[in-house]
C-alpha cells in the first residue's frame, strides 16, 4: 500500500494559500477533508472541520469520532462534547474554530462555496473573516490523481471484480435481487476481514434491477423481485477504498434472452463500441452522444429527460429542444437564497415547486435545495409557450443528498430493514 502523501498535498494547498493571500483554509466537505487529512468520519451529522494554517493543521471532531480521529494526518486534534458535564465545561465546535482563527486579526479564509452553509458563512464574516472561494482550485487539484489514489482505485477495482464474479456464479431463475448480490457482498467482507488488511473499506453499495420494467428505471435499488428466465439484469458494484470509489457495471441475461431483448442488447453494444473506438483527446461528450444516437437510429427530438422529486411527483418532461417546460398542473417560483422573495425571470435562486394535485400529504408547495432559473417559453423555439426551468444543481452543503442516496447510505450501514 502506498503511504498517504500528507506532506505533498498540504504543500500544494499552502502554495495556493500563498498565491491567494490566505491565512487559513477551513474545509468542511468530507471528500476534501479526507483528501488532505486521511480522515473519514463515522457520520457527518455533527460539525467536523479541518483547518489548515501556514504552519499547522487542526482537526475538529465530536466525541463520537475521538478514537479513530487520532490516526488522521493533523498536527492538533480538538474534541468537543455534547453530553454533560463536558458539554458545559468544554468549548463547542465553533468556539474551537473561532479560537483557531483568532490567531490572525481579520484573517482571509479559504472556504468551499459549494459546501459551506449560508449561516456558517455569515458566522465567519461576523468574526471578521474575509472569505475566498477555493472550491474550483481544490477540484482541479484533486482531478490529477497521485500514486496513493491510483493504488486505492486499483484496490477498489479489484474488489469490484471479485464480488461481481462471485455473484454472477449464482445468477439463476428464482433468486431475488438482494439474495443475488449478497453472495458477492459476503465474499467481499470475508476477503477484507482481518487486522492485516491495510486499506479502509467503505460503501459496499450495489444495485441489481432486473426485468423489463426495473432495468428501464433510473436509480433503482435492489428488492425482492425474483429473477425469471430470459430476464435482463443490470448489476452494479461501487466499493470505496480510503475515499476512492471503484465502479463495475455489467448487464447480463438469466438463461436465454427473448429475441427482441437480444436485438436491443446487440444494438446498444454496437453503439457503445462505436463510441469507444472514437474517443480521443479533444473529443467532447456531446459528439460521442451524437455518434451513439446515429448508430442506434434515434433522432435528437426522440430523446427525453424528466425532472421531479419524491415530495413533488409531478414530472417535468423535456421538449424536443430539451427544456423542462412547466406543465399545466404545476408552477415554479424562483426564490432569493437569502430572503426567499420571488425573483424575476432569468435570475438564479432556489427552486420552489407548487402543485394542487397532491392530496395524500400537505405538500402543495415544496422548497427544494436546487438552484435554477426560469426562461420565457417563447425563447425555446419548440412551440410551447409555458416558461421552462433550468436546474443548475444543489445549493450549499455537500451533505445534502437525494432520498435515494440517503437510503443507499443507510442500507450500506445496515440501519434500514
Amino acid at each position: 500500500m502506498v503511504p498517504f502523501p500528507a506532506k505533498e498535498r498540504l504543500g500544494k494547498l499552502r502554495q495556493l494559500m500563498s498565491q491567494e493571500g490566505l491565512d487559513f483554509c477551513v474545509l468542511a466537505g468530507p471528500e476534501n477533508m479526507n483528501y488532505f487529512s486521511c480522515f473519514q468520519a463515522i457520520t457527518y451529522t455533527r460539525p467536523i472541520r479541518f483547518v489548515v494554517g501556514g504552519d499547522e493543521t487542526h482537526l475538529i471532531v465530536p466525541a463520537l469520532e475521538e478514537e479513530h480521529a487520532a490516526s488522521a494526518a493533523a498536527d492538533a486534534f480538538h474534541v468537543y462534547y455534547e453530553h454533560p458535564p463536558k458539554a458545559v465545561e468544554c468549548p463547542s465546535a465553533f468556539a474551537i474554530l473561532k479560537n483557531i482563527l483568532a490567531k490572525k486579526a481579520n484573517p482571509v479564509v479559504g472556504v468551499e462555496y459549494g459546501v459551506i452553509t449560508l449561516g456558517n458563512a455569515q458566522m465567519l464574516e461576523s468574526w471578521g473573516c474575509r472569505l475566498v472561494n477555493i472550491s474550483p482550485a481544490l477540484t482541479q487539484m484533486r482531478a490529477i490523481k497521485d500514486e496513493y489514489e491510483k493504488d486505492c482505485i486499483r484496490e477498489a477495482g479489484r474488489l469490484c471484480r471479485y464480488a461481481m464474479g462471485v455473484s454472477l456464479k449464482h445468477a439463476r431463475p428464482g433468486i431475488t435481487e438482494l439474495e443475488f448480490e449478497q453472495y458477492g457482498t459476503t465474499a467481499l467482507y470475508d476477503l477484507i476481514s482481518g487486522e492485516d488488511y491495510p486499506y479502509v473499506f467503505s460503501s459496499p453499495t450495489c444495485f441489481t434491477p432486473s426485468g423489463v420494467e426495473r432495468t428501464n428505471m433510473p436509480h433503482v435499488f435492489s428488492g425482492l423481485r425474483k429473477f425469471q428466465e430470459g430476464d435482463m439484469v443490470i448489476h452494479v458494484r461501487k466499493p470505496a477504498i480510503n475515499g476512492c470509489h471503484g465502479e463495475l457495471e455489467r448487464t447480463f441475461f438469466v438463461g436465454k434472452p427473448k429475441p427482441e431483448a437480444e436485438r436491443a442488447f446487440k444494438a446498444m453494444v454496437e453503439a457503445q463500441m462505436a463510441v469507444l473506438d472514437a474517443i480521443r483527446p479533444g473529443v467532447v461528450a456531446k459528439e460521442m452522444d451524437a455518434l451513439a444516437r446515429r448508430v442506434l437510429g434515434v433522432e435528437e427530438e426522440n430523446i427525453h429527460e424528466f425532472f421531479g422529486a419524491v415530495e413533488h411527483p409531478i414530472f417535468f418532461n423535456t421538449c424536443k429542444k430539451h427544456h423542462f417546460h412547466l406543465p399545466a398542473y404545476a408552477r415554479v417560483i424562483i426564490r432569493d437564497v437569502r430572503t426567499l422573495k420571488p425573483l424575476p425571470m432569468g435570475e438564479v435562486g432556489l427552486v420552489n415547486l407548487i402543485t394542487p394535485l397532491i392530496n395524500a400529504t400537505p405538500v402543495t408547495s415544496v422548497m427544494t435545495d436546487d438552484l435554477g432559473f426560469l426562461t420565457p417559453g417563447e425563447d425555446c423555439g419548440c412551440g410551447l409557450k409555458s416558461p421552462y426551468l433550468t436546474v443548475l444543481g444543489r445549493a450549499g452543503l455537500n451533505d445534502i443528498t437525494t432520498c435515494a442516496a440517503g437510503a443507499a447510505e443507510l442500507l450500506g450501514k445496515g440501519e434500514m430493514p
